[in-house]
């Protein structure tokens, strides 16, 4: 009886609430034409139908449930029938989740501009939300009254464990207590250290599309394997799907265009083609240096990552659009990886979810290249390699404790890769020791393998890094692999000492070995109100470039409030309009022939108008949570915390394994300073891992129970190794050694491209067919140049561009970006002289190319410190430069004259 009464409830509930709803759209029909007068009659026409009929249908009901007592039986026995139950549970609860959180959407006061079509339907059917938002939670108490009994026994109690509850309850706390601290990303960290903005978001739509396209894809695959196709076997082929992947995110990564951001400059004249600034500029520098046979700097960051760009210059060739094709070849191998990590973790389905997830969340990147600050596949950074690297590290260690009798070789390489990791970057040292402790835990019951296993680990990373570490100790008389200076320095600060300050250096780019932050990085400003992103220098960032007023521990909370909030965000933590989209899949001709998604939810105007609309990548963030974000938030720590338990009940070992990594690296960043971004890109994708592997489980509940070898679904066997005998391990400790050595074997080995016979040589060839220039014969000679305040030498001429006066590149990590106060055409020398030249010029001229062998004649101008800080780098100002034609002889020999004021030596500033 008293489910029958709540079932009358109901009808009431829905005939009151759609009454309401039709008569507010009613008199706004009889005030206005149409639907604001914008002439969408038919559409007020449809939803007002609707609203009526649901009046009506529940009055009807609810008459004749009282003259027919046993109707609401019947009604109730067909509800709970199957699959009708779920189907109506399902169906409300969306409903509600929609309507409520487009309520809180419509309350955010989200600029107009950005989504002004459906901010006006909100507005215009406020009304509408009410209803649905009523009806679907009258109609939900409804549904768990009379099904109770069915909902107890529902497949989905499998997750009300302790395994999955405490995980919850630990992340949902950690963000009580941020939220209610000054933790975290706000206008109270400045002095504090380096605070990074959240980085690429991935947004729940992207992620139902891909989900329910994976879901399709094996539904085909068991049509297909059912009906004994053919060719269905080879679908089941790991190769087929490793090659699909790499395939898929190589077309898709360079499938976006490049746009301008902090470390990609827009193309500027003579070669109209982007160019590097910043960390980009210095990491390709690096590797010219040394492509030119210079060797490197006496402590070079990140070296291995300088040697990769030698390699691709080699291949490719000296410009930075020649060689990006082949990094994201090599980064492609990114979601293969994932996919091999997470298919031996949990099954192959969810290797191919995450796999999934990360290509498109690193596509939202390039897209977002241009608002956010990113680290993305199309720049020269150091973060995605490593992740590789990192990849590749934990795939071949959860692959050695899944089986550790049958892979004994494995650590072994498994310490190469880490080795060869740190010297990409070198914060991935802290990871080894607690992934050591991981191993101990795993094999507690069998110290013997473990040492062993630990053994060959250390001779791995031994074998690759101390030819480094003996490089180092020969050139600067240090034992260290990279970044010794910082850590250094940060071990005095939490000592309390004071670092000495530096003098300028005559020859930049000789002791460039700081890992600095962009002091001016393009970051989101709230009240933007127009479309692309206006970049502005953040006040925040510049705020806390500034020396710290507080030491490394005190600083902790505050880093490590915003490196956890920030692994968390970037997920599908925000509600986005259900609505939107100018179609899933539309898409038009590029400019230069590429397909190019339009307005869709895989668009760049759909990503920038997400990061917009949320405070979580604006440079004034305070830390807090958006209330819309409340509910998607906590759906994504569950879908986490499900997928954490899962892996854990499968093997603790492996899922420890993940969690340790990720924290460690945390811990440290947040110790030394440092939170955010592209700080943490290196680990915030473990979250992703269990992400996938959450929304995996809850698709498994509803995957038929005939169907247990489903493609797709089941983890592949993972063959055993069975490598054993002294000259298996002796090979590939010889290969070890020898990528190792290639570092400081290429300093030897690769000869000078430029010395002083080579510049006499060009000397004579100038004067030979310098005849044929006209203006030649004005030419100073060269012992009168010399003898006065000139110097001739010559060199690889990087990047050229011509800046009109007060135009400059926006950073060059060394804080030796040249005079700028006049028109120049500027440029990087490689060479002899590795360093600026800026030749004044009033107007650009017409060929200069990337990477030309030039001559240059040039006086030094010493930099500016202004109160101790660097305020302009030294460089030379040339009279004039002569292009040389190259082996290849593609243009005749050039020359650019100085013209203007500051030509004359003596009317320098």
């Amino acid at each position: 009886m008293i489910k029958k009464n709540i079932v009358r409830l109901n009808l009431i509930c829905s005939a009151a609430v759609s009454l309401v709803a039709a008569g507010d759209i009613y008199s706004r029909l009889s005030q206005t034409s149409g639907f604001l007068g914008l002439g969408f009659f038919g559409l007020d026409l449809l939803f007002l139908t609707l609203l009526l009929s649901t009046l009506l249908g529940s009055t009807v009901v609810l008459v004749l449930s009282y003259r027919y007592s046993d109707l609401i039986s019947r009604i109730m026995d067909l509800v709970l029938r199957k699959p009708g139950y779920s189907v109506l549970f399902i169906f409300f609860t969306l409903i509600l989740i929609e309507t409520g959180q487009d309520y809180l959407f419509l309350k955010a006061e989200i600029l107009p501009i950005l989504y002004v079509r459906y901010t006006i339907f909100l507005a215009s059917y406020i009304s509408l939300l009410w209803w649905g938002f009523f009806l679907s939670l009258a109609s939900l108490i409804t549904l768990i009254t009379i099904g109770w009994e069915k909902i107890a026994q529902t497949r989905f109690r499998v997750f009300i464990k302790s395994r999955y509850l405490i995980p919850l309850a630990l992340l949902t706390l950690v963000f009580i207590v941020i939220s209610l601290t000054d933790y975290g990303f706000n206008q109270r960290i400045a002095g504090k250290g380096y605070f990074l903005p959240t980085n690429t978001p991935l947004t729940g739509m992207q992620v139902f599309l891909i989900l329910a396209s994976l879901l399709a894809v094996r539904s085909c695959c068991s049509w297909l394997k059912e009906r004994q196709v053919k060719f269905s076997s080879l679908l089941q082929k790991e190769w087929i799907i490793l090659i699909g992947l790499w395939i898929i995110t190589y077309f898709l990564w360079m499938n976006v265009p490049l746009e301008a951001n902090y470390s990609i400059d827009f193309p500027r004249p003579p070669n109209f083609e982007f160019s590097l600034n910043s960390d980009s500029f210095y990491y390709d520098l690096m590797s010219q240096r040394l492509l030119v046979g210079e060797g490197f700097i006496d402590f070079p960051a990140h070296p291995m990552y300088i040697w990769f760009l030698t390699i691709l210059h080699a291949v490719g060739g000296d410009s930075y659009l020649s060689i990006i094709w082949l990094q994201v070849a090599v980064l492609s191998l990114i979601p293969v990886m994932l996919y091999k990590l997470v298919n031996i973790i949990h099954s192959r389905f969810a290797g191919l979810f995450t796999a999934l997830l990360f290509i498109i969340r690193e596509r939202n990147s390039l897209l977002l290249m241009g608002e956010i600050t990113v680290s993305s596949a199309k720049m020269l950074m150091t973060e995605l390699l490593t992740v590789l690297c990192l990849l590749w590290f934990l795939y071949l260690l959860v692959k050695w404790l899944k089986s550790p009798e049958n892979n004994r070789i494995i650590p072994l390489l498994a310490g190469g890769v880490v080795g060869l990791a740190v010297l990409i970057r070198v914060e991935l040292i802290i990871v080894i020791p607690f992934v050591v402790l991981a191993a101990l835990l795993a094999l507690r019951k069998n110290l013997g393998i473990w040492f062993q296993g630990m053994i060959a680990l250390t001779i791995g990373f031994s074998l690759l890094i101390s030819p480094w570490m003996i490089r180092n100790w020969q050139k600067t008389g240090v034992v260290q692999i990279d970044k010794y200076h910082i850590f250094q320095d940060w071990l005095e600060e939490i000592q309390g000492k004071e670092n000495e300050k530096q003098g300028e250096v005559e020859n930049p780019g000789s002791v460039i070995n700081r890992e600095l932050i962009n002091v001016s990085q393009t970051a989101i400003r709230k009240n933007a109100s127009i479309l692309p992103t206006q970049p502005r220098e953040s006040s925040l960032e510049n705020s806390v470039s500034s020396p710290a007023v507080s030491g490394p521990l005190q600083n902790f909370p505050y880093h490590l409030a915003n490196n956890l909030q920030q692994i968390f965000l970037y997920l599908p933590s925000n509600h986005q309009p259900l609505l939107y989209a100018g179609g899933i899949v539309e898409f038009r001709p590029g400019p230069k022939g590429e397909i190019l998604a339009k307005d869709n939810y895989f668009s760049e105007l759909y990503m920038e108008q997400y990061v917009r609309s949320l405070p979580y990548w604006w440079f004034d963030w305070d830390a807090s949570l958006t209330p819309r974000s409340i509910f998607p938030l906590f759906l994504s720590l569950l879908l986490i915390s499900i997928g954490f338990g899962s892996s854990w009940r499968k093997n603790r070992s492996q899922t420890g394994l993940l969690v340790i990594t990720g924290t460690s690296y945390l811990l440290f960043y947040s110790l030394v300073g440092s939170s955010g971004g592209r700080y943490i890109q290196l680990v915030d994708w473990i979250t992703m891992v269990f992400y996938g592997i959450g929304l995996t489980e809850i698709c498994f509940l509803f995957i038929r129970q005939n169907q247990p070898d489903a493609i797709l679904e089941q983890p592949t066997s993972q063959a055993r190794d069975q490598i054993k005998g002294f000259w298996r391990y002796s090979l590939m400790g010889a290969a070890l050694l020898l990528v190792g050595f290639s570092l400081p074997a290429a300093e030897i080995l690769i000869p000078a491209r430029y010395s002083e016979e080579r510049l006499d040589d060009s000397l004579r060839y100038i004067l030979a067919e310098g005849q044929k220039i006209p203006g030649f014969s004005k030419w100073i000679e060269i012992e009168e140049f010399t003898n006065s305040k000139g110097r001739i030498f010559m060199g690889k001429a990087l990047s050229p561009r011509f800046y009109e006066a007060g135009e400059k590149m926006t950073d060059d990590r060394d804080w030796s970006i040249p005079d700028y106060s006049y028109a120049r055409m500027e440029f990087y020398l490689v060479g002899l002289w590795n360093t600026w030249v800026n030749l004044p010029l009033d107007t650009s001229v017409e060929v200069f190319p990337h990477g030309s062998d030039v001559v240059v004649f040039a006086t030094w101008e010493k930099g500016k410190v202004v109160d101790g800080i660097k305020t302009q780098g030294g460089y030379f100002r040339a009279s004039r430069v002569y292009i040389l034609p190259g082996e290849q002889e593609l243009f005749p020999l050039t020359m650019i004259t100085c013209e203007g004021l500051f030509c004359d030596l003596n009317n320098y500033p």
